[in-house]
């Protein structure tokens, strides 16, 4: 039995987001030169890139005579970023078009199985995605980056 299931459904949801999209998804900050678009699982937001909140989780006892004893929630954080080197307001449209093209297939894919083919190891399992800040910036072309919450239930 595990302790938690965060690492599980952490590691499952990269997996999700790497196949259902096209560009690099990177486990916490993208730190190489790469000026493409990218998808950071488990950083909140670009403000900092010290020590951050990749995500939560709690726990409370589950119903009686269950094998399973707890229930946990929690949450991991991503950010979606897309970019291109037009600063006028075209290119903006167009990475904003981009990132919630990004952040739409993210959704997909957890709609599609919100379980993220976690079932065998745990006795239920949802996620469920929500969004956060919609930044801008037009230094060096122009960059739209959307942060995002993906909430989750487990029985561990």
């Amino acid at each position: 039995m595990t302790s938690a299931a965060y690492p599980t459904v952490y590691a499952a949801l990269v997996t999700a987001i790497d196949n259902a999209l096209t560009v690099r998804v990177v486990d916490g900050y993208d730190i190489s030169d790469d000026p493409g678009d990218v998808v950071m699982v488990g950083v909140p937001s670009l403000s900092s890139t010290t020590s951050i909140a990749a995500g939560s989780f709690s726990q409370v006892a589950a119903t009686m005579g269950s094998t399973r004893t707890r229930d946990e929630t929690g949450t991991i954080n991503g950010v979606v970023m897309a970019r291109n080197g037009d600063a006028d307001a075209t290119g903006a449209a167009a990475a904003r078009t981009a990132a919630f093209g990004y952040v739409a297939s993210i959704e997909s894919a957890l709609r599609t199985d919100p379980s993220l083919g976690l079932m065998p190891t745990f006795q239920r399992v949802v996620v469920q995605m929500s969004t956060g800040d919609v930044l801008e910036d037009k230094t060096d072309g122009a960059t739209c980056a959307i942060s995002f919450t993906v909430a989750y239930v487990a029985r561990i």
